[in-house]
């Protein structure tokens, strides 16, 4: 139908959706679990469409909320889904436009139903509703939400420069703004090669998100991810956004078994920025803010970041309002950023959106699906030895008696990091060390144990802090993540008052686990859940541990059924398939990894066969057939 123009509240629209239909006596509930292109609402608040959408939902089956009446056996007969345009997630009264309306469609499908309106627009904010119908003849209330939408042309759309120094490794920029007015809207486009951190006015606009974008075949295809920082901005006043980068995978660390690097002026270090800003102003007029050289960039605190080797990091040159107004540094060298190499350099590279889900630190990592999540019931079977997958993540690491070194112990095996807090002195350093297993008593009257990491071959995976000296300071790395169980902290005279490890992964959704009489099945079953969780980092990883954490695609074939049996990693595998075309031949060979850098071409059958076995398998989880074609 043609676009509707309203100026209503938000509040109102929601009335006006809610009563397409007047609802009878006793309406059946709004439907549940909603969808957009496999992201589910009730877990991500902040969807981005990167084409044209499709919605799924399910009808609860418990009971009406009127009577408590039984909803079993009901069926969906027919459903209405409406699309509005919006200036806003914010503002409570805009101009609104209803661009789509369905009406009445008969159909018993809640499951991949593809938008079927006018071409949604780049960098727009549109409002749903979703009715249905049942097999009883009653209707249902709505199910309302938003979503918005990327840049569907990039290259048109940005006048971003990618930015940063061959000088000084440049690692946090900041740039100062003026806003006229007030703001409906602030839309973020960014891409730091390897990762990057937003803040914007002092704050970190999302804390528990980590190692942005994924990586990729960087020369072929580079991600960028978004955010709405409309409430993190003010105006008429002067604002102001910093970024910190990290290398990541954006090194020559990723090269090995006989894989060329590209040239090292397009792969880094050094670290570089994309970044652009488009703001809605209270009178509709649009301002944008850029990535160019009035960027102003310094070395940060994180002398070094290696996803192998770990972190140096030196807490003395924290700047704690370095992303503010009026900010002013007389002891760093702040100097303006230059215009550097884009790392796409193949006629055919693009920049793309990070539609699957972001890696974040738990307990922001895993939401609950299952029957547990209804229940409450969290407890896992008597005897599996390990962390509780529904507590969240989060370990408190226990210290162990008669070690030389002070050594504590997670629990099990994890990919993530520690959190440390500690009281010393200004400028003494603390080191910590990682490793999955203990050696044996020692020999020659020797009787601390310490860390085996022989496994690790030839990387440290370590983190080293040089410290401010404040009480109860807290350290952390910021770029790299350990595959461990133990971890001992190197601090002379240093009081360490906990250690606390967060897993890291890929968030996802626990949708399928079960428990049986049997502990040798039940503690299986535990060990394949943290496994699969650990080797979730935006691809599928062969180990978390040592100078691997590749995309081998025999292990992902042999585990992709599995996996998603267990959790809703749709975005990851679709990632992965989007991963080995860029690395594809001509002649239609694939290699062992991708993004390939290490094994061979052409790939042995039973890694090549990860193409088509992934597709297959999210075609049987999801009934996905875009993803076929």
């Amino acid at each position: 139908m043609n676009a509707i123009p309203l100026f209503v509240s938000v509040f109102s629209i929601i009335l006006i959706l809610s009563s397409i239909h007047a609802l009878s006596s006793c309406s059946l509930p709004r439907p549940r679990h909603v969808r957009i292109d496999h992201h589910d609402m009730d877990t991500h608040p902040d969807i981005v469409v990167v084409d044209t959408p499709i919605f799924s939902w399910s009808i609860d089956d418990e009971k009406y909320p009127c009577n408590g009446t039984s909803l079993r056996g009901i069926r969906q007969t027919a459903y209405r889904l409406t699309v509005v345009k919006k200036m806003s997630f914010y503002a409570p009264t805009q101009r609104l436009s209803v661009i789509y309306d369905s009406g009445r469609v008969i159909s018993a499908v809640s499951i991949n139903v593809l938008y079927n309106g006018p071409p949604l627009t780049s960098d727009t904010r549109y409002m749903y509703s979703i009715q249905y119908w049942s097999s009883t003849g009653a209707v249902s209330q709505s199910a309302t939400g938003q979503f918005r939408t990327a840049l569907f042309n990039p290259k048109n759309e940005l006048t971003a420069s990618w930015i940063g120094s061959r000088q000084i490794n440049m690692n946090e920029l900041r740039r100062e703004f003026y806003i006229p007015q007030g703001v409906l809207s602030a839309t973020v486009f960014m891409s730091g090669m390897g990762y990057g951190i937003l803040h914007v006015n002092g704050v970190n606009v999302d804390s528990s998100r980590r190692f942005d974008p994924g990586w990729t075949t960087y020369t072929q295809r580079v991600l960028y991810v978004s955010y709405d920082i409309t409430q993190f901005l003010t105006g008429p006043s002067t604002n102001c956004i910093g970024v910190q980068l990290g290398l990541g995978f954006y090194t020559n660390e990723q090269w090995g078994g006989g894989v060329p690097a590209p040239p090292p002026e397009v792969f880094g270090p050094p670290p570089r920025l994309l970044l652009q800003v488009n703001i809605v102003l209270s009178d509709h007029t649009t301002m944008n803010i850029s990535t160019d050289t009035t960027w102003l960039g310094r070395e940060g605190p994180h002398r070094k970041d290696s996803v192998y080797m770990g972190t140096f990091y030196d807490t003395r040159a924290d700047r704690y309002n370095w992303s503010t107004a009026g900010f002013t540094d007389p002891y760093s060298l702040w100097l303006n950023a230059s215009i550097i190499e884009s790392p796409l350099t193949s006629s055919t590279g693009q920049l793309t959106y990070q539609s699957m889900d972001p890696i974040r630190i738990s307990p922001y990592a895993l939401h609950i699906a299952t029957s547990a999540s209804r229940t409450g019931y969290k407890a896992m079977p008597p005897g599996v030895i390990g962390g509780n997958v529904m507590d969240g993540g989060v370990f408190n690491a226990t210290p162990l008696a008669a070690q030389q070194v002070p050594t504590y112990d997670v629990s099990q095996n994890i990919a993530g990091y520690c959190t440390l807090t500690i009281t010393g002195r200004k400028g003494m350093t603390v080191s910590t060390r990682h490793a999955e297993l203990l050696n044996e008593p020692g020999v020659d009257g020797i009787k601390y144990q310490g860390l085996n990491s022989a496994n690790y071959q030839i990387i440290t995976a370590s983190d080293d802090f040089i410290i401010r000296g404040n009480p109860h300071e807290v350290l952390a790395p910021l770029f790299t993540y350990h595959g461990f169980r133990y971890i001992s902290v190197y601090a002379n005279y240093i009081n360490i008052e906990s250690v606390v490890c967060e897993a890291i992964h890929s968030e996802t959704t626990l949708i399928g686990n079960f428990t049986s009489s049997s502990l040798v099945l039940n503690q299986i079953q535990h060990n394949i859940l943290w496994s699969q969780l650990s080797n979730i980092m935006s691809i599928v990883t062969d180990c978390s541990q040592r100078q691997e954490r590749r995309g081998w695609l025999g292990d992902a074939a042999l585990s992709v059924d599995a996996a998603l049996f267990n959790f809703d990693l749709y975005g990851i595998y679709v990632n992965s398939l989007r991963n080995i075309a860029d690395v594809q031949h001509e002649d239609e060979s694939i290699p062992d990894t991708a993004p390939n850098s290490v094994g061979g071409y052409v790939a042995d059958p039973s890694w090549a066969h990860a193409y088509p076995e992934i597709i297959w398998r999210i075609y049987q989880h999801y009934n996905d057939t875009a993803v076929v074609k």
